[in-house]
């Protein structure tokens, strides 16, 4: 099962999670057939299909990652972050809205992986899932 078809299974509309660091609330808005869409504050944050299902491949084999959130141009997102993985393989604009945090709060409710809270907020795959 790919990592968005387990979203779409076991992710309820309207699920609240908080930030890593600063620990804002968000919302998923929808969960779509070729997006989840995550609602923080009144900005709607899109991630495509095809960029969930490459995550863990993505972290595999690593340890920390940054998340690296920003809200910036993606030349300004340092290599290596999760953040610069998002921006450079989501399908929409490369906006300067960040989408790390969020993705990386909704993969650690899934208990795929593990979020390093403070600063810089860093992520990992769980043990289980670098086999």
């Amino acid at each position: 099962m790919s990592l968005f078809d387990r979203i779409q299974k076991e992710i309820p509309k309207g699920l609240l999670l908080y930030t890593p660091v600063l620990r804002s609330k968000f919302e998923v808005k929808s969960i779509e057939p070729e997006r989840l869409v995550f609602l923080a504050g009144k900005t709607n944050i899109e991630v495509s299909r095809t960029c969930w299902n490459g995550i863990t491949d993505f972290l595999e084999g690593k340890d920390w990652v940054r998340i690296g959130a920003l809200h910036d141009t993606l030349e300004k997102i340092p290599e290596g972050t999760l953040e610069r993985y998002l921006r450079e393989n989501s399908s929409k604009d490369k906006s300067k809205e960040s989408q790390a945090s969020y993705v990386a709060s909704l993969l650690e409710h899934l208990g795929i992986a593990e979020v390093h809270h403070g600063r810089p907020s860093q992520i990992r795959l769980k043990a289980q899932n670098n086999h």
